[in-house]
């Protein structure tokens, strides 16, 4: 990843580029392309209803149990019902060490995870206070601008609640002048320049366990190739955005 961030003529992005938001965008693009031909990926499940404390030791366990069961039931034999019955009683006593361990060093975790990793903490906040009942989608919602139309599906429900957290923020200012405000100084800042290494000192504070924004460039990224970048070219982004 880091030999083709190094190869890519960064420059073209700029030259080809009407503006700065082509420019930026040409680079996002970019950068998120070279990143999929190199990161690998796998398809994972995400079980939201599983208790906080079962790890994948217990699961295997569990789909264990869950064979000799079914082998019992079909067989009804002595030696079936035996296994059946001690892997069920180990699976039993698994749930409770595993849950005993997870509540006994719970509130350890969050303490350190409250001040280290702000990320993982409230995570593990929602899955203590997540309910035990399966996890639902939200019930359908009335859509003013569609004549209160009632909307199933999630994107139109987000686009419903989006709207109404906006309009709470909009204030009417058609025809209103804008009171006169003193100045507290007479010095102003006319133009902001920033120097190459001032991205190379920001982009080094990146946090990587912070999740991506809606470009979808991750800090994790960022900061794995950021001395193979050519720096002038974020440089330019910045100085005329």
């Amino acid at each position: 990843m880091k030999q083709k961030v190094l190869n890519t003529n960064w420059e073209n992005l700029i030259s080809d580029a009407s503006d700065v938001h082509v420019a930026a965008t040409n680079f996002t693009n970019t950068f998120i392309n070279i990143a999929s031909a190199c990161i690998p990926t796998r398809d994972v499940t995400i079980r939201c209803d599983d208790k906080v404390w079962f790890d994948s030791n217990l699961r295997r366990e569990t789909r264990k149990r869950d064979r000799f069961r079914k082998f019992f039931i079909r067989s009804s034999s002595t030696s079936a019902e035996h296994k059946y019955k001690q892997q069920r009683n180990k699976v039993n006593n698994l749930k409770k060490q595993a849950k005993k361990h997870f509540y006994a060093t719970i509130n350890e975790n969050l303490d350190e995870l409250k001040v280290a990793n702000s990320k993982q903490y409230w995570k593990t906040i929602n899955m203590l206070i997540k309910s035990d009942r399966p996890t639902h989608d939200i019930p359908p919602l009335r859509d003013p601008d569609q004549n209160f139309n009632l909307a199933y599906e999630g994107t139109e429900k987000s686009e419903i609640l989006n709207k109404y957290f906006c309009s709470i923020s909009n204030l009417d200012d058609a025809n209103k002048d804008l009171p006169e405000f003193d100045d507290r100084c007479h010095d102003f800042l006319s133009q902001i320049i920033v120097s190459e290494q001032d991205v190379l000192d920001i982009v080094s504070t990146l946090d990587a366990n912070k999740a991506v924004g809606p470009d979808i460039v991750s800090n994790r990224m960022l900061l794995a190739v950021k001395m193979k970048f050519q720096n002038h070219y974020v440089y330019f982004l910045i100085n005329h955005s």
